[in-house]
């Protein structure tokens, strides 16, 4: 193994010291960096080299290590903790990546290597890569014009999806879900105490899962969908833009009915929310809008009065 500490490069009058060094790597090493608090941002290039730029306290050292299929990269200082580190990293378009921050906010663009990508007080922003996993604990997590399989994860804000074609999960426990990805035939999405937001087109033969407990349930429905839809709501109501006919209707809130002909499938549940069908292509409906209105207008509403089957 060889180790490079990278001292900063600093002038007398530079507040700020910075680190900027480029070397080679052999294809599929793989890049493991963690950060106690700043930024991590990430770009590509086609060249087998990693340029390291950082800005980082005096008293901090960037530390490169580096062995057969690894590159590690971190900060120490003189009393421990390195304070904080702002990286900026052009790395080739193959390389996969493992982040790991405190109060550090990610952001990728344009990898096509695996991605793993975990901070606790920071946001995470993904967009034009492969295959990610991307989680926060108090900040948001936002995945865009990805074509792999996503794992979108926050604990108390906001998660977004949009423009993804491959497999797609997205999960917050006191935050929104929201997905847009009109190219995947996989979605699953849920919330504990959020909305979960979801808009259509739907992909023939495609399978889309939306739950949550405390939230309400909104998905955009395109004029033309053709649906296999299955309901379940414990505390909260069904309404929909435009007429439903039942195919079968159980004991409680349990529903199921057919658009179109019902070549992809859609399931939702929710347990004290409500549940709302939008007959709104290619949209989702503002984040900010106010749950007491929806639950005020989908509360206990039978999308089909007239008691039709």
């Amino acid at each position: 193994m060889t180790v490079l500490t990278v001292l900063a490069a600093v002038s007398l009058a530079t507040a700020t010291p910075s680190t900027d060094t480029t070397f080679a790597v052999a294809t599929g090493t793989r890049l493991s960096l963690e950060n106690y608090a700043g930024s991590v941002t990430i770009g590509v290039w086609s060249r087998n080299d990693v340029r390291v730029r950082a800005g980082h306290h005096r008293s901090a050292a960037i530390v490169i290590e580096r062995s057969p299929g690894r590159l590690e990269l971190t900060a120490s200082g003189h009393w421990g903790v390195p304070g904080a580190v702002d990286w900026d990293l052009t790395i080739p378009t193959w390389m996969a990546a493992t982040i790991e921050g405190v109060g550090t906010d990610i952001s990728i663009q344009g990898v096509q290597g695996e991605l793993k990508l975990d901070t606790v007080k920071g946001d995470v922003s993904v967009s034009r890569c492969a295959a990610a996993e991307a989680s926060s604990v108090e900040g948001t997590v936002v995945v865009a014009d990805c074509h792999g399989r996503i794992n979108a994860q926050s604990v108390n804000e906001t998660v977004r999806i949009r423009g993804c074609r491959g497999e797609v999960n997205g999960e917050s426990v006191n935050g929104e879900v929201i997905v847009q990805c009109p190219e995947s035939r996989d979605v699953e999405a849920t919330s504990v105490n959020g909305d979960v937001l979801l808009s259509g087109p739907f992909m023939d033969g495609g399978s889309y899962s939306l739950s949550a407990h405390n939230g309400d349930i909104v998905v955009g429905v395109p004029e033309k969908a053709s649906l296999s839809v299955s309901v379940s709501t414990y505390g909260g109501g069904l309404s929909s833009d435009f007429p439903l006919t039942f195919s079968e209707k159980k004991k409680g809130r349990e529903y199921r009915f057919t658009l179109g002909s019902g070549a992809a499938s859609l399931e939702l549940e929710s347990f004290q929310g409500a549940i709302h069908l939008q007959n709104k292509a290619n949209s989702v409906p503002p984040a900010e809008r106010s749950k007491d209105k929806t639950k005020e207008k989908s509360k206990d509403k039978d999308p089909n009065p007239e008691g039709k089957e």
